[in-house]
């Protein structure tokens, strides 16, 4: 603010002292404006541009760091290098560019505006030699002009500084003015009942690409669901819809009979946890990640949770323990372990676990799954796998299949009326499975 307040005070000042000399100033000023309005709308789509090619760069840096094990693994170092090399060689041209289009403002402001000075004294000083103004107002004058070359060169410098900010703030913008979506959505607390019920619900991205058909299925309290099925079936999805990370589907969905999309998003998903194969753990200690679901869990609830995930024997009592970025310093297995107990802490009424115990060998998931049974008091439990003895002891099991429910039922009645299932039965565990 103040340089173009100094800018606008010194060109009124200099009128007012000499107003035989000011038309120097009136006729550099909008020379120097066309020029700045000129260079300034020619910057701003460079600017755009530069800020696109960052974007570039930075997802390329960051696909190179997170998949750097699977880069060497195909030894695909050479080409991620000449694919960098490329965008950074883009990013260079047309950086030059921007700045090309702007680096000669501040030099010829300055030369437009020293020259306009040395103008203002060759005249000036004639007409002090005629008598016509005194010393005293051309070195007013002069120092104004001064002033005001000081000031313009300010100004364009936080106009050039403005159109970057204009790029970058469209694109802010852009993020801000996405949807709230979910979070504005439903009014109601959660029900007291944890029956699940779909009725005739259809969803896809697209028309002619539904991901499920025309899905039916209750849950009643209590019971534990086991979903199977082929990869891209759709059972990942159904929970989405379910805990309404996709809102936008055909049909209806219920929680103790209340439709979900009439209950508010913190309630449902205080009432829902889920156990994600791939869920994040955050950098910190353990105890910050077991806790994330529910900031005052107590040590006994914190231990009671670790133990039915089976994750006492790496974690003991020292929840005190480093977790390093993404859970790096543990493997696999026990950063699934870890997740599960942050979904088990809360004590929700239904528990989804996702493939959560995929890494976990088979003796330590059936340690888990007795865990769970003992704790289950009326917790509606649902499991998603691709393994049959994680979900065979289910009170009910369906199988999926291209986005529709070709089967349910007990294990038991799978194996005799479901092939796929059978089948799976036959490959995971054996004939002697087979009824």
């Amino acid at each position: 603010v103040r340089s173009p307040m100094l800018l606008f005070g010194g060109i009124v000042m200099s009128i007012i002292v000499s107003p035989r000399l000011s038309w120097i100033i009136l006729i550099a000023l909008p020379i120097l404006a066309i020029y700045i309005y000129v260079i300034v709308r020619r910057s701003l789509p460079l600017y755009t541009a530069m800020q696109g090619q960052v974007d570039v760069m930075n997802r390329i840096m960051s696909e190179n760091l997170t998949g750097a094990k699977t880069i060497k693994a195909y030894v695909l170092e050479d080409h991620q290098l000449t694919q960098f090399n490329t965008e950074n060689r883009n990013l260079q041209t047309i950086s030059q560019r921007a700045i090309l289009a702007t680096v000669t403002l501040a030099p010829l402001i300055m030369l437009v505006l020293n020259l306009a000075v040395v103008a203002a004294l060759a005249y000036g000083g004639n007409l002090a030699i005629s008598r016509t103004i005194t010393t005293g107002e051309i070195m007013a004058f002069v120092n104004y002009m001064i002033q005001i070359t000081t000031a313009m060169t300010n100004t364009v410098n936080l106009i050039t500084t403005f159109s970057r900010a204009i790029t970058s703030s469209a694109r802010v913008n852009a993020v801000l003015a996405e949807e709230a979506g979910t979070e504005a959505s439903g009014t109601l607390p959660a029900p007291a009942g944890s029956t699940i019920q779909f009725e005739h619900v259809n969803f896809g991205f697209s028309q002619s690409r539904p991901i499920l058909d025309d899905i039916n299925l209750t849950v009643p309290s209590g019971q534990w669901l086991g979903i199977i099925g082929s990869t891209g079936s759709g059972k990942t999805t159904l929970i989405a819809l379910l805990t309404r990370l996709y809102e936008h589907y055909q049909g209806k969905i219920t929680v103790g009979g209340t439709d979900i999309q009439q209950i508010t998003l913190p309630a449902l998903h205080k009432k829902i946890t889920v156990a994600l194969q791939d869920s994040l753990l955050f950098s910190g200690t353990v105890a910050h990640n077991l806790s994330y679901g529910a900031p005052q869990a107590t040590p006994t609830q914190l231990a009671s949770g670790v133990a039915i995930a089976g994750a006492t024997e790496f974690v003991g009592t020292n929840y005190d323990a480093p977790v390093e970025e993404a859970g790096k310093n543990f493997s696999g297995g026990q950063r699934q372990r870890l997740n599960l107990a942050r979904a088990i802490i809360p004590d929700p009424d239904i528990l989804v676990m996702d493939d959560a115990t995929s890494a976990v060998d088979q003796e330590t998931n059936t340690e888990i799954q007795d865990a769970l049974v003992k704790a289950r008091r009326n917790r509606t439990t649902i499991i998603i796998s691709q393994r049959v003895p994680n979900i065979m002891d289910c009170d009910q099991i369906i199988v999926m299949q291209n986005g529709q429910i070709t089967a349910r039922g007990t294990h038991t009645e799978l194996v005799k009326s479901s092939p796929f299932y059978a089948q799976l039965v036959q490959t995971q565990l054996g004939g002697d499975y087979i009824d």
